[in-house]
């Protein structure tokens, strides 16, 4: 595994430590966990599809807090915000050398 790939399945990470303590918005994490997974060199397609799915529901969540509909998450876009965040966490951690 190439060391741009690792810096950023570090980067990932450093995003989501930081989207769930607060530090950034969904927003900011939807964009840069979007940019990061672009740039990765590897081709593990299965990965990247996991990986997008669960990036996904970051998406939706991000999409309808824009659209105006509502002005904060359902307790349900919440926990499935959590968990979408808890799987992309380990599937970057299966990928980084420690």
């Amino acid at each position: 595994m190439s060391e741009h790939d690792q810096r950023q399945y570090r980067r990932i990470r450093d995003r989501l430590a930081a989207f769930e303590s607060g530090e950034i918005t969904l927003d900011k994490a939807v964009i840069d966990l979007e940019g990061l997974l672009n740039s990765l060199e590897m081709t593990d397609e299965p990965w990247k599809e996991a990986f997008r799915h669960h990036w996904s529901t970051l998406e939706t969540a991000r999409a309808l807090l824009r659209s105006g509909e509502v002005s904060e998450l359902s307790i349900e876009a919440n926990h499935a915000v959590g968990n979408a965040t808890s799987q992309l966490r380990l599937l970057v951690s299966a990928k980084l050398v420690i």
